[in-house]
C-alpha cells in the first residue's frame, strides 16, 4: 500500500481511487484537560479513493521521524484495510434503517390524522424490489407502505450482516495483527466527533461470527447431506465427531 505525503490539513485525499495512506507533518490540534492543544506532529489517513477509512495522530517533531511512523503504521493498518473498507458503510446502513422504522411507526400510529405525511420518508429509501415486493407500482394504502417499510428493514439489515460476514472472512489472524487497529479512530461528520476504530471493528466481527455460528448446525447437516465426509466435515470445521454425530441425528 502507497503512502503519499499532501501539506494541506485539508488535502488527505489524493487519489480518486484503491486504497493508501494519505500523510501530513505539521501543526496538528488534539484534544486534553477539556481544551484543545497544538504541537508538530503527524496525521495519517487510512484512503479508499476519496473516503476516509481511519485517522492515526501522533506528536512528533521531525519530518523524519515522521516518515518511520508512517512506514510503521503502513504496515500495521494495510492487512486491516479491506476490513475497514468493507465495514465503512454500515453506520450509514443502520441509519437509514432506523429512519424507516420511525417513519413506519408514525405513520401507523397516525391512524386517519394524515398519516401520509410520514411516507417521503419511507420511499426516500425504497428501491424498486421494494415496492414491487408488495404492489406492482406504487403503493396506496397505510399498509402497503408499512409492507414496504419492513421490506426496507429487511434489505438493510441483510446488507449489513453479509458485510460483517465479509469482513470477518478478510480479518487477519489476530494473534500476529490484533493490536494493530489501537490508536487508530474514525472521525465523524461533527468536529471532534471521533471512535476509536478497534472496539467498532471487534464488535463488527463478533457479529459476524455470530451469523455465522447460527447457521452452524444446518450446514454441517446439509455439507454431509451433500457428500461431504463426517471425517472431512470434521477437519474442516474443527468439531469433534460426537458434536457432528449429534446434529446429524439430534
Amino acid at each position: 500500500m502507497d503512502i503519499v505525503e499532501f501539506h494541506a490539513p485539508g488535502d488527505y485525499a489524493q487519489r480518486e481511487a484503491g486504497l493508501y495512506l494519505s500523510a501530513r507533518h505539521g501543526r496538528i490540534t488534539y484534544s486534553e484537560g477539556g481544551g484543545t492543544c497544538q504541537a508538530t506532529g503527524t496525521t495519517m489517513w487510512l484512503m479508499d479513493g476519496t473516503t476516509r477509512l481511519a485517522r492515526y495522530e501522533l506528536i512528533v517533531a521531525s519530518r523524519v521521524d515522521a516518515g518511520e511512523h508512517w512506514e510503521k503504521q503502513r504496515d500495521r493498518i494495510a492487512p486491516w484495510a479491506k476490513v475497514l473498507r468493507t465495514l465503512r458503510p454500515i453506520p450509514s446502513l443502520r441509519h437509514r434503517a432506523q429512519d424507516v422504522v420511525r417513519a413506519q411507526d408514525l405513520m401507523v400510529s397516525a391512524g386517519p390524522l394524515w398519516p401520509e405525511d410520514h411516507i417521503p420518508a419511507i420511499a426516500g429509501h425504497a428501491t424498486e424490489e421494494d415496492l414491487h415486493a408488495v404492489k406492482s407500482g406504487v403503493p396506496e394504502t397505510v399498509g402497503e407502505w408499512a409492507a414496504v417499510a419492513q421490506h426496507i428493514v429487511t434489505r438493510l439489515t441483510r446488507d449489513i450482516t453479509d458485510r460483517q460476514r465479509i469482513a470477518l472472512t478478510l480479518a487477519p489472524p489476530l494473534a500476529t495483527h490484533g493490536n494493530a487497529l489501537h490508536g487508530w479512530e474514525t472521525v465523524g461528520a461533527v468536529a471532534g466527533d471521533t471512535t476509536p476504530v478497534a472496539p467498532t471493528v471487534a464488535a463488527e466481527l463478533l457479529a459476524g461470527w455470530a451469523a455465522f455460528d447460527q447457521q452452524r448446525d444446518t450446514l454441517v447437516r446439509w455439507a454431509v447431506d451433500a457428500g461431504v465426509a463426517k471425517t472431512r466435515a470434521h477437519a474442516l470445521t474443527r468439531l469433534s465427531r460426537s458434536t457432528i454425530d449429534r446434529l446429524l441425528h439430534p
